[in-house]
């Protein structure tokens, strides 16, 4: 018997901290301050819901989001939340960021300086597809 497994992965943009592209619909020139970015999330996930098989598997990787004048935004909750919602949740994984940027004494000392922590994982959320709700 031959089992075909379908996984969806989606490393989506974390705000617009990243030039993406220079596409006018990149999803990576909305900050995740806006409601905006989640709404279009949102999108992606309810695609990825209509095309994904009933019993299969998708993943999505996405980290928080901290600026100074903004402080703390949980994407990562926030995008968990909305994924709950369409999908039956199977794991959470943190995968640890290695070799980042912000990983450098500058970065050490800028968090110290205005009162941040430097996030050193993303979430991996990984989701199936239920029978139930298909």
């Amino acid at each position: 018997m031959i089992t075909l497994w379908t996984l969806f992965f989606i490393d989506s943009p974390y705000s617009d901290n990243v030039k993406y592209s220079d596409h006018p619909d990149c999803i990576g020139k909305i900050s995740c301050e806006k409601e905006k970015f989640f709404e279009e999330l949102e999108k992606v996930a309810k695609e990825i819901y209509r095309i994904l098989k009933a019993d299969k598997y998708m993943a999505w990787l996405i980290g928080d989001h901290w600026r100074k004048n903004t402080g703390y935004i949980p994407v990562g909750f926030k995008v968990y939340n909305m994924l709950s919602n369409l999908f039956n949740p199977v794991d959470v994984i943190c995968v640890v960021r290695r070799n980042q940027t912000s990983n450098t004494g500058l970065w050490h000392i800028r968090a110290r300086e205005f009162n941040f922590y430097l996030r050193g994982f993303k979430y991996l959320f990984i989701m199936r597809k239920d029978n139930e709700r298909g």
